[in-house]
């Protein structure tokens, strides 16, 4: 995302020479032609409608390096890095190696990563809160029989710095992330035992907004000027009142606007991975079919492989529900919220393609030679984004490109 790198590596220079305080901890991005291209409406040129973390991070870089451009990048690739790492820890702790090695493996070379791994902007660190948030919770509820009261104190304590931490970095995953945490003891029947710790987790984002009002209020000068900022981003990106600001993309009402953008997002996976997304569903019928028979297939609602699908979808598309403006003027990184599930689909059904594949070998029967035939068909489908990564990274680093997928 050039314009957002642009506008981070300033705000992190600014940072570095003038200091931290004096721009109230909030990124500087007014001066130059970065003011002239975007159409905010800014107290002296800093942004107060996102939390600042990653552009702190760009100062204190700058002030350690001086330079802050190449530790920058760096510290994304590293943080971009591990969350794939958690990712596949997550995966790995409900499913088998295999779906968690092709899980991680499709998100990790996909475009839609390698666009921003070593982003200036937030989405690095988002993706290392996000997934490590995940599986630090799982871990928590799997284990809570057999680990000591000392190890879940620190893992509670850990979480919840997680989430205040990406709270303090972007919006994106707030919804996401609480959403995830009660989907979960709601599935599992533990939702009115564990108000508690829902609860403290809940204070984690509430504790970093609370923070950033204070940063807008220095910033604007009172809190009547936050609230009335506040009041207006929030009424632009949901309901779609200031659609002046996106062009091409005019909404009567907030329910218009969140079918428009659930409509792009799977338009995005039709025209990316092509009709072979229908093989994969059907595969993946077919692999629940196989373990319980068809009749029981609801029966499996209760497991923790369907419950933990169930969950990284509805909490995909739930911040495009709630912000659908904001998800569409931000259309060409929003897919990211939904793509763990569809790397889950992938992965379960090519790991049961395999198994068709290796059963028809040893035993040669018709259904296991066409389930295979028909994924295959579908699989082979999907190189043209695989060849479309493998351009990607030759021509890499594509800094004034914008996003290709």
């Amino acid at each position: 995302w050039v314009t957002g790198d642009a506008q981070m590596l300033n705000a992190g220079i600014h940072f570095r020479d003038e200091g931290f305080a004096k721009h109230n901890f909030l990124p500087l991005i007014n001066p130059g032609y970065i003011h002239n291209l975007i159409p905010y409406n800014l107290p002296n040129g800093r942004y107060t409608h996102y939390p600042s973390l990653y552009a702190l991070i760009i100062g204190v870089l700058g002030k350690i390096f001086n330079d802050p451009l190449i530790p920058s990048r760096l510290s994304a690739v590293l943080f971009g890095s591990l969350s794939l790492l958690s990712w596949y820890l997550f995966v790995r702790a409900v499913f088998d190696r295999p779906i968690a090695l092709f899980s991680t493996f499709f998100i990790g070379f996909s475009i839609i990563n390698l666009e921003f791994i070593d982003a200036l902007c937030g989405q690095p660190y988002d993706e290392f809160f996000r997934f490590t948030a995940m599986f630090l919770f799982l871990y928590l509820n799997i284990r809570s029989g057999v680990i000591t009261t000392l190890k879940k104190f620190f893992l509670i304590s850990t979480i919840w710095m997680i989430l205040f931490l990406e709270a303090s970095n972007s919006i994106e995953y707030i919804i996401y992330l609480q959403l995830f945490v009660i989907g979960y003891y709601a599935l599992s029947g533990k939702l009115k035992n564990s108000l508690k710790l829902i609860f403290l987790f809940m204070s984690a984002p509430v504790l970093a907004l609370a923070l950033h009002f204070v940063q807008t209020v220095f910033e604007w000068g009172g809190i009547q000027g936050v609230l009335n900022d506040w009041y207006s981003i929030i009424i632009s990106r949901s309901t779609g009142q200031s659609t002046d600001v996106y062009p091409g993309f005019v909404v009567n009402t907030f329910w218009e606007s969140a079918v428009t953008i659930l409509a792009y997002l799977f338009k995005y996976y039709r025209n990316y991975y092509g009709v072979a997304i229908v093989s994969v569903i059907i595969c993946l019928g077919m692999y629940i079919s196989k373990i319980k028979g068809f009749k029981n297939c609801l029966t499996l609602i209760s497991g923790e492989k369907i419950k933990i699908l169930f969950l990284v979808f509805v909490c995909g598309v739930s911040f495009n529900l709630l912000l659908p403006v904001h998800s569409y003027y931000m259309k060409d990184y929003i897919p990211r919220h939904v793509f763990p599930f569809f790397s889950l689909l992938f992965a379960i059904g090519g790991v049961f393609f395999l198994k068709n594949l290796i059963s028809y070998i040893w035993e040669k029967t018709v259904r296991t030679f066409f389930v295979s035939l028909f994924f295959l068909i579908g699989f082979l489908m999907t190189l043209t984004p695989f060849v479309a990564v493998a351009q990607y990274i030759l021509q890499y680093p594509n800094l004034l490109d914008g996003p290709r997928w």
